[in-house]
């Protein structure tokens, strides 16, 4: 009943009502900030994180996406010596689909370049590949 009893009181005397709204918009917009701020750390770290803890792995099926943050390096000369070639997309700037032998997967590596494991990025959309034997029927 109590509670009752001051949101009447509050509804009769309207002035008190703005007050009491203009505190709680004050609070939210002292916090507000902090959690933009949180937001922005999480939704860069994950990313971030998971790239650096995949980068350098093999990927089952040699396939990767390549991290390339200088444009003008000679991508595909350093590719065609490892023994790859490009998937797509051709006209990039920062990252191509590429398959390449294990070797070569070393050889980028040594050059620079972050190699991200085809199938990891598959993890984090929900794609899943079944890996197992294809048999023909008849």
């Amino acid at each position: 009943m109590g509670a009752c009893k001051a949101l009447d009181k509050l509804a009769d005397h309207p002035e008190t009502l703005r007050g009491v709204y203009r505190a709680t918009v004050r609070r939210f917009l002292t916090c507000a900030p902090w959690v933009l701020i949180s937001f922005c750390i999480v939704a860069v770290i994950g990313p971030l994180s998971a790239i650096q803890s995949h980068s350098g792995q093999l990927d089952r099926g040699d396939l990767y996406v390549v991290l390339s943050f200088n444009p003008s390096s000679n991508f595909q000369e350093d590719l065609d010596l490892a023994g790859g070639r490009v998937l797509g997309p051709l006209r990039a700037i920062f990252s191509r689909l590429i398959t390449v032998p294990p070797d070569g997967h070393s050889q980028l590596n040594l050059a620079g370049y972050r190699l991200l494991p085809a199938s990891m990025l598959a993890d984090i959309c929900g794609v899943s590949v079944d890996l197992s034997p294809q048999t023909v029927r008849s």
